[in-house]
């Protein structure tokens, strides 16, 4: 590193505006001296370069940026964990009660080989837990889409499930499962998914709350205009197909789909519970109520047809 870009780095400190971004931020101020470490080593009064925080949080050399401050870039579009950022090459999460099994899942997907999934890398100096950032879209809402994409889809959320088989992470159930793999927690490259994020909600589950769950987020709309409940029956076979579900799980999605239809709405309930009815919170929330109350009914109003679809040989 050139030392005009070090002398240019130590006037910004000094100035008004460096000394209170990086001195009011003990996370900057760490990138700020490492930076600093790898371009003048030996320096007695910086100290010594270390390739990870005390919480075993790595930071990689992209993360460092803006004359050696962290630039944190808010994500939205989650509709549960607030606070998320993008810090380079990471994202960072604030820890919560699932922290630790999540920590823990990951690590175990990554010696599986499963690439379908951020890796872990432990903790920031805030006491956030840090993730690799997968590049590639989010969609922000449920959408329609391709036969192809939900084939790709069924064949990851497979891919995922055998790679917790066996693993005492299971407890007494045959699987971990993700809980939430919606369209809008799964990565898209090239228009096709290939990752799954926001494990907040993993635990042990059965094989069917997951492959119900995408079934419905996948493939199902009670909205007017979308295509026939035959056509969405004949999608959600196509993700059956791709998963590999068996004749017994077959003759038990429609069920299963219903039934995280019915508990999507009770969930929504429980979150409005104390809320004031002129905030704007309670009115998104009671929306998502009325919305899976919708969508539960036109799945039972259509349940012959979906189980059709999936019996057909």
């Amino acid at each position: 590193m050139q030392l005009q870009q070090v002398i240019r780095w130590l006037l910004l400190f000094q100035s008004d505006q460096g000394d209170q971004a990086v001195k009011s931020c003990p996370s900057r101020r760490r990138a700020w001296l490492r930076c600093l470490q790898k371009a003048v080593p030996g320096s007695p009064w910086l100290g010594t370069p270390s390739s990870s925080t005390t919480t075993g949080a790595l930071e990689a050399p992209e993360d460092v940026l803006d004359h050696g401050f962290i630039t944190e870039i808010p994500l939205s579009g989650g509709r549960i964990t607030s606070g998320v950022v993008r810090a380079g090459n990471t994202v960072r999460r604030p820890a919560s009660a699932a922290s630790g099994f999540v920590a823990e899942l990951l690590d175990h997907l990554q010696q599986r080989g499963f690439n379908g999934a951020p890796r872990h890398f432990g903790r920031d100096a805030a006491g956030r837990d840090v993730f690799s950032y997968l590049p590639g879209w989010v969609p922000a809402r449920f959408q329609r889409w391709g036969d192809a994409q939900v084939a790709a889809a069924g064949a990851l959320l497979r891919a995922f499930h055998d790679a917790t088989r066996g693993c005492r992470l299971t407890g007494p159930h045959s699987v971990v499962c993700h809980h939430d793999v919606g369209p809008n927690n799964t990565v898209f490259v090239d228009a096709v998914p290939v990752a799954f994020i926001d494990f907040d909600t993993a635990a042990p589950g059965d094989p069917l709350e997951d492959l119900g769950y995408m079934c419905w987020t996948w493939c199902v709309s009670s909205k007017t205009a979308d295509p026939t409940a035959r056509a969405q029956a004949a999608q959600v076979r196509v993700l059956a197909d791709a998963y590999g579900a068996d004749a017994a799980s077959r003759s038990h999605l429609v069920d299963a789909m219903l039934e995280r239809q019915a508990r999507n709405a009770q969930w929504w309930s429980s979150r409005l519970q104390g809320l004031s009815a002129e905030t704007a919170e309670h009115d998104v929330i009671s929306n998502r109520i009325l919305w899976s109350e919708q969508e539960h009914a036109y799945t039972m109003a259509h349940r012959e047809v979906f189980s059709a679809a999936l019996q057909r040989l």
